[in-house]
């Protein structure tokens, strides 16, 4: 059915909810029924917790580009009775024709609830949005809380330098219903021309099996450049838990201070696919120039059959003394594996400039991807505290979906 709002076309969507709330697809109307219109091509929904989970996928059928793409789910009881509404915007900011992007509304689950309707609001803009980026590779585990992680690697394949670079996962049954989908930041950030970096997704929530799955990307257009970091001194091992462990000093050879600066390490296996990827801050975080700060970025597990690595900020050629002032102790310059790794590794050098985070307006803007941040422990600690930072943070960038 069609309303006119605002002179734009909204699709609104009837589905009828199981008593289980269980993942259901919604009905939508074909692309003649709104030949200029944005249509939900597919919608279902499941809940955790007490909250109530609706996702779908749209398609811009207009014949230009649109953005501010709104989708508001209504809900309602058996006898029609409105319970509340709640919005979300699409993932993609920007919708060229026939691009089609996921979407969630989310919110908690209403007394008496029984079906929802969505409807969709658009304006059109003459903006264009950076074309898709590169997948390289990708490689995906299922944990023992039964979570769904992703890691891969995305490429700037433009001739421009890109900020708040987004990796957005699509997950569909066998019919083509959106059951899932989750979006996070690339690493690196500004990512430069050519340049590459990791990324990694976790489902935690809703249906972690599909049929297939689509990946795609947005970012915006940056002037900045990152500061010029170096990393040295760097080691890696195994130790006695079976945890992986690369340790080492980031050097700042730039003339300001550098803030927020993570480490960030790739694995690959022999056919240069990824393996996995994490980061951990450098301590302190913020490193004066021509300072040095330490860092160290742990595996925990899912690494097995890496055979070399990318360090970012790339590996400088010249180890730096091991500073004594402070009394803490930093990792040698030996670059051989303890008797415990199983794998010889070998260094992937990169060529490309090097970036930190920052989170001033003033300084270069980044997006702080979510993902798994890691520490030295002081104790090893229980499954359960592992993963519950993961699963604040992902909650967190969530929201935004």
């Amino acid at each position: 059915m069609k309303l006119q709002v605002h002179g734009r076309l909204v699709l609104v969507v009837g589905v009828l909810a199981a008593a289980a709330l269980s993942v259901l697809p919604s009905t939508s109307a074909s692309a003649v029924d709104l030949a200029d219109g944005v249509v939900v091509v597919s919608s279902s929904q499941y809940t955790s917790a007490d909250y109530l989970y609706i996702v779908g996928e749209v398609r811009n059928d207009t014949a230009g580009n649109v953005r501010f793409v709104r989708v508001t789910a209504t809900y309602f009881n058996e006898t029609g009775g409105v319970l509340g509404t709640d919005f979300s915007y699409t993932v993609h900011d920007i919708l060229v024709p026939g691009q089609k992007s996921p979407f969630r509304v989310m919110r908690n689950i209403p007394p008496g609830y029984a079906r929802y309707e969505l409807a969709v609001q658009y304006s059109a803009t003459s903006n264009i949005p950076v074309p898709p980026l590169a997948i390289l590779s990708t490689r995906e585990w299922t944990d023992s809380l039964g979570s769904l992680w992703l890691v891969g690697e995305v490429q700037n394949t433009t001739a421009t330098t890109l900020q708040y670079v987004k990796v957005i996962i699509t997950l569909y049954d066998l019919t083509g219903t959106v059951v899932n989908a989750e979006y996070h930041y690339a690493y690196i950030d500004p990512l430069l021309p050519g340049q590459k970096s990791p990324f990694k997704a976790l489902f935690f929530s809703g249906p972690m099996a599909y049929e297939t799955r689509t990946i795609s990307t947005a970012a915006d257009i940056s002037s900045s450049q990152p500061p010029n970091l170096r990393s040295t001194n760097v080691t890696h091992y195994v130790d006695t838990w079976g945890w992986l462990h690369f340790a080492g000093l980031v050097r700042n050879d730039g003339v300001a201070d550098a803030k927020f600066v993570r480490a960030i390490v790739t694995l690959y296996d022999g056919a240069g696919n990824v393996v996995n990827c994490d980061y951990g801050y450098t301590d302190p975080s913020t490193i004066p120039a021509a300072g040095a700060a330490a860092f160290e970025v742990i595996f925990m597990g899912n690494y097995a059959g890496w055979s070399s690595y990318a360090l970012y900020p790339p590996e400088s050629a010249e180890p730096l003394p091991t500073p004594t002032a402070t009394g803490t102790a930093v990792p040698t310059s030996t670059r051989t594996a303890t008797a415990t790794n199983t794998s010889t590794a070998t260094r992937t050098p990169t060529s490309t400039p090097t970036q930190t985070a920052t989170d001033t307006p003033t300084q270069t803007p980044t997006q702080t991807p979510t993902g798994t941040a890691t520490a030295t422990p002081t104790e090893i600690p229980s499954r359960f505290l592992i993963y519950l930072p993961v699963l604040t943070r992902q909650s967190g960038a969530a929201s935004g979906l």
